[in-house]
């Protein structure tokens, strides 16, 4: 995908250049391969940091609310979806943003793969497909619903215009475990494995992609490892209950070493596919959020 990245550096530095606008929100090199990190282009030379790749798994949205005047922003479906809500919100002004749109290459768990610095770029799904998120498979593929241009990486363009471009089908084992368990049974799973995570290094990644701003995400943004499991556990409900209706990205909280550890992810996408079924509502559509109607809550 280093086309891609290419591409989106050049209108990076256009934009720039141009002063068009006073930073461009992308991703760049993460501490370690697989990943990345937010980055904030504020000069020309600053656009050859950004990258993406098949590890650009934040939701960039979250930045937005903390920004004045013109961005840049590299924005995946679930990006524009969570752009949309905070207009709705009037937490952004679509006029102030030029949005770098991206059709969506999947996100892939680095740690089913050999990823080091030479390849991370260039490993996709299409290779690859026993490594993508579950939750990733909703998107897969699709082009966010607005945008100022759009990206996509090559080997997409290709398989889509000789038809051959196709989404995975993927176990669902961990939402099957979910529901085979009872009520005390879940409580009890969620509740133990808090108890196993409550690290502040891994806690403080917990809730960066979720699309609020303001004192939900403020508040936990470093959680301590003071907290008990049993404050991690409601609070990361809450957190769930927020998220439902909204458009929320992924994030680093299902990195942990155990495979067979159901991932907190399972229980946002299950939140969110309940949410679409009994209000017939998808985060970035017309009308408010069902869950800001009193009859509702």
């Amino acid at each position: 995908m280093n086309e891609m990245r290419i591409t989106i550096q050049r209108e990076a530095r256009r934009l720039l250049q141009l002063n068009k606008v006073s930073v461009v929100i992308g991703y760049e090199v993460g501490p370690y391969p697989g990943t990345t990190a937010p980055c904030f282009a504020f000069t020309p030379d600053d656009a050859q940091r950004i990258v993406f790749n098949s590890f650009s798994s934040i939701n960039l949205s979250v930045y937005l609310p903390g920004i004045t005047g013109n961005v840049g922003i590299v924005a995946t479906p679930a990006t524009v979806r969570s752009i949309k809500e905070l207009e709705k919100d009037g937490l952004v002004n679509r006029k102030n943003l030029h949005i770098i749109g991206v059709k969506f290459p999947g996100i892939l768990d680095a740690r089913k793969l050999n990823v080091n610095r030479e390849n991370e770029n260039t490993l996709s799904v299409n290779e690859h497909p026993e490594a993508l998120w579950e939750w990733a498979l909703h998107d897969l593929y699709e082009e966010p619903e607005d945008y100022d241009i759009l990206v996509e990486p090559r080997w997409m363009n290709d398989l889509g215009k000789a038809g051959k471009l196709q989404k995975p089908s993927l176990s669902r084992t961990s939402v099957e475990r979910l529901e085979q368990m009872s009520h005390h049974e879940r409580r009890l799973y969620w509740m133990s494995y808090f108890e196993k995570h409550k690290h502040s290094d891994h806690n403080k990644n917990l809730f960066p992609s979720t699309y609020a701003g303001g004192d939900h995400l403020e508040k936990f943004k470093y959680i301590k490892s003071a907290y008990s499991s049993s404050e991690l556990f409601y609070e990361h409900l809450s957190w769930v209950y927020q998220s439902m209706g909204r458009a929320s990205g992924f994030d680093l909280s299902d990195l942990t070493e155990d495979f067979n550890q159901i991932p907190l992810s399972t229980i946002r996408a299950w939140a969110a596919r309940e949410f679409r079924k009994s209000f017939n509502y998808r985060p970035g559509g017309e009308g408010p959020n069902p869950l800001l109607k009193k009859e509702n809550i």
